[in-house]
């Protein structure tokens, strides 16, 4: 299958990181619902990003992994300013582009792209944020996301706790993800993504 989609606003890392700032500054966000609460997430994203964009690293055991590409890839990477998953994997991934030349970087909001979000739909749903990445000739190798393993399977769980009408707030739940992103430093985004590489690479 090819990645046939010519993208809209098409940015890099920095691109999109200088956007979301003047976002952050007019109290606005990006994506077609642009409520107070999704405003307040985009300047608080953006204070993610920036921090983790200076102190986020490669961990050794993966860098190599990364630094071994020998053909040129394309990283697309389906965000919006308000997701608070997207602002904690991002820079992550970012972080791994910047390890090989070979790997080009193409951030997407999922707003403006609707026809590749619905291509790339995580058990039927628009979920952010949602890596794809293709060969020079648009052949896609591997797709990732919304979110590593344990996040996964935390909001997981916090749904078959609510349809089974048990009093359970979301917000209780992006909170506990939000404390292991900040314990798990980007490992695990590493880790998954590594070894979605390997199995490409063999």
């Amino acid at each position: 299958m090819k990645f046939t989609f010519t993208p809209k606003n098409d940015l890099g890392f920095e691109e999109y990181l200088k956007m979301v700032e003047e976002l952050s500054e007019q109290r606005s966000t990006t994506g077609n619902d642009k409520t107070e609460e999704r405003a307040e997430f985009t300047k608080l994203n953006f204070h993610r990003m920036k921090r983790l964009a200076k102190t986020g690293e490669i961990y050794p055991e993966f860098a190599e992994t990364f630094r071994e590409l020998q053909e040129p890839q394309h990283w697309y990477v389906i965000v919006e300013s308000w997701c608070g998953d997207a602002a904690q994997v991002l820079p992550y991934i970012y972080h791994i582009t910047e390890t090989n030349s070979n790997i080009n970087l193409h951030i997407i909001l999922r707003d403006d792209n609707p026809e590749i979000m619905d291509a790339f739909l995580t058990n039927g749903t628009r979920s952010i944020p949602k890596l794809i990445i293709t060969d020079d000739e648009g052949e896609i190798l591997v797709t990732w996301g919304p979110r590593p393993e344990w996040p996964r399977e935390r909001m997981a769980r916090f749904i078959r706790e609510r349809d089974s009408g048990s009093d359970v707030k979301k917000a209780d739940a992006n909170k506990e993800i939000q404390l292991w992103y900040g314990s798990d430093k980007g490992r695990e985004i590493q880790s998954e993504i590594a070894e979605l590489i390997r199995t490409v690479s063999v």
